[in-house]
């Protein structure tokens, strides 16, 4: 969110006096706007060791918001060092500004998207295994049928597919 309004300092006007200083001010504002989000959901989400789409999406949002602040450099250089007009600087600013947004959208979607595909295809194994584990105790007997299974002790004891999931994603000491 932070990053869709960093992209309306792209909206303030380019040939007044100054104007350079008001949208570098604008995105520097969004920028610690941003780490310090970053900061807070440091402290809220729990500790990961993996980079999760939070950190990815935070990180393209600081990528974006630098590159706004860059960007208005760079029409206000075109201006002062190329003597381009206004109204191509217009242009060169509402095109810049729609490819950027784009750009930005696209790689979030993206980023969704594959953490989306990861966890649907993690539960979809999470409960193929239950199933699994289901039919054969109903069958014909989870100990004979699945060695990897069988433990000392009674059905009770058996290691249910949840517990076999996250032992792979996420080892322990003791594995």
């Amino acid at each position: 969110m932070l990053t869709a309004v960093a992209f309306l300092t792209l909206t303030t006007a380019i040939e007044e006096e100054g104007a350079l200083g008001l949208r570098l001010d604008l995105s520097f504002t969004m920028l610690l706007a941003t780490v310090a989000l970053q900061v807070v959901l440091a402290h809220a989400v729990p500790k990961a060791k993996v980079f999760t789409t939070i950190d990815r999406i935070a990180l393209v949002s600081v990528v974006f918001v630098c590159a706004i602040a860059v960007f208005s450099m760079v029409v206000q250089q075109m201006h002062d060092l190329h003597d381009y007009e206004w109204r191509d600087l217009h242009r060169v600013n509402v095109s810049g500004a729609i490819v950027m947004l784009v750009v930005y959208t696209g790689i979030c979607v993206g980023v969704v998207r594959a953490a989306t595909g990861y966890q649907s295809t993690f539960m979809s194994d999470l409960i193929k295994e239950e199933e699994e584990e289901e039919a054969y105790r109903d069958g014909i007997g989870w100990k004979t049928a699945r060695p990897d299974l069988n433990m000392q002790g009674s059905d009770a004891s058996a290691p249910t597919a949840a517990d076999r999931i996250s032992r792979r994603v996420a080892p322990t000491v003791a594995d």
